[in-house]
């Protein structure tokens, strides 16, 4: 009788949890600032440029650091985190990690944004962090090994802040500003 009342799917859908992947299937475009450190290997590597996402057309991640890689444009076309392509116009990054889907400065934004518009999360909440009122999200793979935790302005939804794990390790931390759009 509680199956046919509260549905059997074994996850109840937040509130939250429907706004957020309704405002990201709806998105049509956004630039942000993006800030990525790789926490990876002996030290933390840094990359940081600007993300423009394009909901009909390829997105484009255009390095301004590390020096030595600014103004490399990287263009990510597909719509789902599987189906991307990743091309570097005859320069290859080193990640600082093994290629692994999804946690690579290269894909970790297109995989956060498929998972905002296409996953229910595993956890939903709010929290204030620093004054600011937060909405945040966690994703994880079917085998658990992928961790994505991903903080949103609680009003507007806003990409604000997200941590990348694998098996556990914190390998990616992603910081959005001047997010427009």
């Amino acid at each position: 009788m509680l199956c046919m009342l509260g549905g059997c799917d074994g996850k109840n859908v937040s509130p939250l949890d429907a706004r957020i992947q309704q405002t990201f299937a709806e998105l049509p475009s956004f630039t942000a600032q993006v800030n990525i450190i790789s926490c990876a290997g002996q030290s933390p590597l840094e990359y940081g440029g600007l993300y423009e996402y394009q909901k009909e057309g390829a997105d484009t991640f255009t390095l301004k650091s590390p020096e030595a890689l600014s103004g490399i444009g990287i263009h990510i076309s597909g719509e789902k985190a599987d189906e991307i392509s990743v091309q570097y116009a005859e320069t290859v990054l080193e990640p600082g990690l093994p290629a692994q889907p999804g946690m690579t400065p290269a894909d970790a934004v297109p995989t956060l944004l498929d998972l905002l518009r296409n996953a229910a999360p595993q956890e939903t909440w709010e929290e204030t962090i620093g004054g600011a009122k937060m909405a945040a999200a966690r994703y994880e793979t079917d085998d658990g090994n992928l961790t994505y935790q991903i903080w949103l302005t609680q009003e507007s939804l806003k990409l604000s802040y997200a941590e990348c794990y694998a098996d556990g390790e914190r390998v990616l931390q992603i910081s959005f500003r001047e997010y427009q759009t």
